[in-house]
């Protein structure tokens, strides 16, 4: 079962199909790397603040451990049933622009 976070096992993968199609491999890299999650977010988050996409008033490490926990909330969240899988995707974008003080777009949980 593929979750809002993207994370499928490498058996669902296998089962699924998606090993042939070499999807699975960087999932499963970086589900079993320590570090390696936060440190691509980390670097994506620091070039918005670079930028001035996102917010720069708040912590790196804070906006990824947040960003992380959102996903994680995200996907609990579909699978307990409560949320479908749009409304948990869309919940989980809407949430993650305010998160990191980017501008929200128009159709925003519309």
């Amino acid at each position: 079962m593929s979750n809002v976070t993207g994370g499928t096992s490498a058996s669902e993968a296998t089962a699924s199909g998606e090993r042939d199609s070499m999807v699975w491999l960087p999932r499963q890299f970086a589900s079993e790397t320590p570090g390696v999650t936060h440190g691509v977010l980390g670097r994506v988050i620091e070039r918005g603040q670079r930028v001035g996409e996102f917010d720069d008033r708040l912590p790196v490490d804070w906006l990824v451990a947040s960003t992380m926990a959102l996903g994680h909330t995200a996907t609990k969240e579909q699978d307990a049933g409560r949320l479908p899988d749009a409304v948990a995707q869309d919940v989980l974008r809407v949430s993650l622009l305010r998160l990191l003080g980017a501008a929200e777009p128009a159709d925003a949980l519309s």
